[in-house]
């Protein structure tokens, strides 16, 4: 099995998949005779039998959905390759759960126009019945879209993220002397001591000769 990971590249968080240990069983009881799936099989078969059950998966929260309504979480984020994802995310008392994303990597500008567009067709694709609000960024164009988006559905709501909430108030925090001074002073500590060369030559500085090293001679 680690063999198979490691030539094959795959995550090594595989050997902890909760799916493992049912296959290794039935290979078990199987014995010699066991025969894996095909590329085919997996890509074609079994991909296609996996999504109609996370579709009957999904289906089951809308029984809740009717009776309490969803809340649409709004992230985005950029990858190291300069692309710009945006996802959505469905909660309700029962879980929360992944809508999709889009890459607006291509949009070079993302004008209150923009989101309001994205936001009406995700509550189109989801049903405005469903909906009590919309949680996103508070950035400036994000705002005025959902001021938009509320005056043309009125029964929805849009909110800023707690959590972008409190990056601005940590950055405006940032900004004031006396603050800055410190974080300052902080940054540089931090990086003197991500520095392992530092490290050791404080360490040695500080508790001279009670460093030990092991070495294997072959």
């Amino acid at each position: 099995m680690s063999k198979l990971i490691l030539h094959e590249a795959l995550p090594a968080r595989i050997a902890e998949s909760q799916f493992l240990q049912p296959v290794l069983q039935v290979a078990i009881e199987v014995g010699k005779s066991v025969r894996g799936p095909s590329t085919y099989e997996v890509t074609g078969v079994y991909l296609e039998e996996e999504y109609k059950e996370i579709q009957e998966w999904v289906n089951a929260f809308k029984p809740i959905w009717e009776e309490r309504g969803v809340t649409i979480m709004c992230d985005g984020w950029k990858w190291t390759r300069n692309q710009h994802i945006i996802k959505f995310l469905i909660y309700s008392p029962r879980g929360t759960i992944f809508k999709n994303s889009i890459d607006a990597s291509s949009v070079t500008s993302r004008t209150a126009k923009y989101y309001f567009n994205i936001m009406e067709k995700m509550v189109d694709k989801i049903g405005e019945e469903f909906f009590i609000q919309f949680v996103i960024d508070n950035e400036a164009a994000i705002k005025v879209g959902g001021k938009i988006l509320m005056q043309k559905r009125r029964l929805l709501y849009w909110l800023g993220r707690s959590a972008h909430c409190l990056d601005l108030i940590l950055e405006e925090f940032g900004n004031r002397k006396s603050v800055r001074r410190v974080l300052d002073e902080a940054k540089k500590d931090n990086f003197f001591h991500r520095q392992s060369y530092m490290d050791d030559w404080l360490y040695e500085d500080i508790y001279p000769g009670k460093r030990t090293l092991a070495t294997w001679d072959y």
